[in-house]
């Protein structure tokens, strides 16, 4: 059976986290933090309460989690802007009581850097802050009762909330309607041999009325026959309101493939200041790359938001968390003449070295 897309409330001990420091609102400081470290941190909200914290990033690429009194996620935020750059997250408490904030690196093997808390402020959240975050409740209830409607095999609770118009796309670019759906339900006697257990973050939701859009990462497993699954997606949803109940109406998955990073090699100073300049891909469209010591970095047109390769040989390099591969090509003299970009599949996109 193909899962309908479902979330379940992320539960976790706090003996993840390191000792758990107090969060003061206005304090700004820095700390060190690398590979499977998680700097936990707690602060007390009342309900309806807004809080905003923005975290510089100095050398390595993290990610900002709160989670609610009842251990569930409550919010997680990871901007593609690598290892430089803020991180900010702004988020509502819907129930008075005590947060946790945990702070760690995106990757468990990222070697150690800093990070720097700029804001950490409370204040009262708006009437739009306080309505979208209890839309974004409303709606990830309605995806949990589906989640558990799935494994009771409950058709009539998919009849209930999903719409009779309901068109979904898989991740292999399939669709399907309602029907397909409740025939892809088990019977309840099939649905106790398996057991699905999903997890989600960065959730962000839009609403339009009776109509609204929810958007979230969904990372699952499935155990089945003494055997797991995984599974990573990024789901889009549209719900509808239909005498004051949320249905969802339209689905739309698209696999999130977890790149494994290769051995970083140690490439010599004077090598790495040979691949820096200027690479233009198109008329007026350029690549900037710089040597930083023993670190190649790449921006566009921001020079304040730069992303580091990691060389994974003398001429070839990576990004973390990509498929991509970029291979510096020398002439016959030995000079640098060009930057190939590779994909996965093995597409190329050239940038002709112009400085």
């Amino acid at each position: 059976m193909k899962k309908i897309f479902v979330i379940t409330a992320l539960m976790l001990a706090a003996a993840t986290f390191s000792a758990a420091q107090k969060l003061e609102t206005g304090k700004t400081f820095e700390r060190e933090i690398g590979g499977a470290e998680k700097h936990g941190y707690d602060i007390q909200l009342r309900k309806d309460e807004a809080y905003s914290l923005v975290v510089e990033q100095r050398g390595v690429d993290v990610v900002l989690r709160v989670y609610s009194p009842d251990g569930s996620l409550a919010a997680d935020v990871d901007t593609p802007n690598g290892t430089k750059g803020d991180e900010a997250m702004l988020f509502v408490a819907l129930t008075s009581g005590n947060y946790r904030i945990e702070i760690s690196p995106l990757d468990a093997d990222a070697p150690k850097g800093k990070y720097f808390v700029k804001t950490a402020a409370t204040r009262a959240a708006t009437k739009a802050e306080r309505n979208d975050a209890q839309l974004k409740n409303d709606l990830l209830a309605v995806v949990r009762a589906l989640d558990d409607a799935a494994n009771r095999g409950d058709k009539t609770a998919g009849q209930r909330m999903i719409a009779d118009d309901y068109i979904v796309t898989s991740i292999e670019g399939r669709t399907s309607n309602k029907a397909d759906t409740m025939t892809g339900l088990p019977e309840p006697k099939d649905a106790e041999k398996v057991k699905i257990n999903s997890n989600y973050s960065n959730v962000q939701v839009r609403d339009y009325g009776d109509t609204a859009l929810l958007s979230f990462v969904d990372s699952t497993a499935i155990q089945i026959g003494g055997q797991t699954i995984d599974s990573k997606m990024r789901i889009t949803q549209i719900f509808r309101r239909i005498n004051g109940q949320w249905q969802l109406a339209a689905g739309h998955a698209t696999e999130i493939k977890k790149a494994q990073n290769p051995p970083i090699v140690k490439l010599d100073a004077k090598v790495l200041s040979e691949y820096a300049g200027q690479y233009e891909i198109a008329p007026g469209v350029i690549l900037n790359v710089e040597s930083d010591g023993e670190k190649l970095l790449l921006y566009t047109k921001d020079a304040s938001n730069k992303n580091e390769w990691y060389p994974m040989g003398e001429n070839t390099f990576f990004y973390r968390g990509s498929t991509r591969r970029t291979i510096f090509v020398r002439d016959a003299s030995g000079k640098v003449i060009e930057a190939i970009n590779r994909s996965e599949d093995g597409q190329e996109l050239k940038a002709k070295k112009i400085k």
